[in-house]
């Protein structure tokens, strides 16, 4: 199974609607996606594997600066990583994972960051982390606040010799991802 990575505005309606459903599966009807295949607004770009021509493994990938104190940070965010049920415990996520480390390494970002509780991101190196963040909230899309607190489930990955301030605010400069 090969890893493909499908720019946002080349997403077929096929696709959106298969990572749609993948991600409905993987996080349950309550997760909030109501349907879509992306929980609070697209992101650049999808690392996908296929099983022939559906999609059995998923994560959203973005590129964005935020704040880290008075310091801006250029990072890659990940999101919806989710592997088929029935194709769980193959290595697929974790694949795909490190293709996204891959893409931190060999570009502009300083870190790898995402959201999640899973212990797979242990294995591949994420550290937890429990910065004071500054995010906005959107609920179904919509902008709700802007919320400032504790971080939940931050994790992070240096892509080089780059440190992360645990002590700064993190200003995402936009919602989670």
């Amino acid at each position: 199974m090969q890893i493909e990575t499908i720019p946002e505005w080349a997403l077929t309606k096929n696709d959106d609607k298969a990572i749609a459903a993948l991600v409905e599966t993987a996080f349950g009807p309550k997760a909030g996606f109501n349907g879509r295949s992306f929980f609070g607004h697209r992101h650049h770009c999808r690392l996908i594997i296929r099983d022939g021509a559906k999609i059995v493994g998923h994560a959203a990938v973005l590129m964005r600066e935020v704040r880290m104190g008075r310091r801006l940070v250029p990072i890659i965010g990940v999101a919806e990583v989710a592997t088929d049920l029935a194709y769980r415990g193959r290595g697929i996520a974790s694949a795909i994972m490190n293709e996204v480390i891959k893409l931190g390494q060999n570009g502009l970002a300083e870190f790898v960051v995402l959201f999640g509780t899973r212990p797979i991101y242990a294995g591949l190196g994420f550290q937890p982390k429990s910065n004071f963040l500054r995010e906005t909230v959107l609920n179904d899309t919509r902008l709700v606040k802007v919320k400032e607190g504790p971080s939940y489930a931050l994790k992070v990955l240096p892509c080089g010799t780059a440190t992360w301030d645990d002590t700064a605010v993190i200003d995402l400069a936009g919602p989670v991802f």
